[in-house]
């Protein structure tokens, strides 16, 4: 094994990441490491905008405190002991007395003794198991909590595509497992805004169409007054707009970037002088 695998292997392993992720983890950034200016990336510190060729892409990731340990593949509680249910060792008074982990305790033990393990270390790995998931279940929401990753990706102001992961967990806040899932958001997320431009400038020839769905989105980011007046000066001027500044400026306007007062400075008189 190439040693900067190794070392990677070893810090994720140091971290707790399971041994199977940890290998296929240091492998992965050995061949593709994290690009730098992710690196910043923290659920406490808000947004980070990154640049990705041609576009911009606004990174945050978030706590996603509404799921519950069920959600996240722990498990659940119960107040009955049930198959496969396990009992919680000191819970509070109005709490819940049992928890069924979704991977039981048998099936826990099954894979341990068809991997080699031997009975009774299969026994004891597979009980560790299933009180560590407890564990987390129990501080989940306190010293933890899953997380969202979220990739917005904008073209000159436009906003074209986002995309979104949930129920990320991380083996504690130094885990570079959320630089791996930061990235792959942002790679959807500018397939989708590639698709999006695509289909904007395929009807480039027709500006006044795509102006006119735009404009109406855009129309809530004004005044009244100001929506009366840009309505006005679209109707009446749109395809001189596009043809001068072109389609993807008119949207900046369209999207209330500028007022209808600037709309209309830009545009020409009538559309002959175009």
């Amino acid at each position: 094994m190439d040693q900067a695998i190794r070392d990677e292997y070893e810090r994720l392993k140091a971290l707790g990441v399971p041994t199977r992720r940890a290998l296929a983890g240091a492998k992965a950034r050995a061949a593709d490491p994290i690009p730098e200016d992710l690196k910043e990336l923290d659920p406490d510190e808000g947004s980070i905008k990154v640049e990705r060729g041609k576009f911009t892409v606004h990174v945050k990731v978030e706590y996603d405190r509404d799921l519950t340990p069920d959600d996240v593949g722990l498990g659940r509680f119960v107040s009955e002991d049930e198959d496969g249910a396990i009992k919680r060792p000191s819970p509070g008074r109005d709490e819940y007395k049992y928890f069924i982990p979704n991977y039981s305790l048998k099936e826990r033990i099954r894979d341990y003794r068809e991997a080699g393990l031997p009975k009774g270390q299969a026994n004891d790995k597979a009980r560790e198991g299933v009180f560590e998931d407890l564990r987390q279940a129990e501080t989940m929401g306190e010293d933890w909590s899953p997380l969202v990753v979220i990739a917005e990706v904008f073209y000159k102001g436009i906003e074209l595509c986002v995309d979104a992961l949930g129920s990320v967990t991380l083996a504690d806040r130094d885990d570079p497992y959320l630089f791996d899932v930061a990235r792959d958001v942002i790679a959807e997320a500018l397939a989708g805004a590639e698709e999006a431009l695509a289909e904007l400038r395929k009807d480039e020839e027709n500006g006044p169409t795509t102006l006119q769905v735009a404009w109406d989105s855009g129309l809530g980011s004004l005044s009244a007054h100001a929506a009366e007046t840009a309505t006005h000066s679209f109707k009446t001027r749109a395809e001189a707009l596009a043809y001068v500044v072109g389609v993807e400026d008119a949207l900046l306007y369209a999207n209330g970037y500028l007022q209808a007062t600037a709309v209309m400075e830009m545009a020409p008189t009538n559309t002959e002088e175009a």
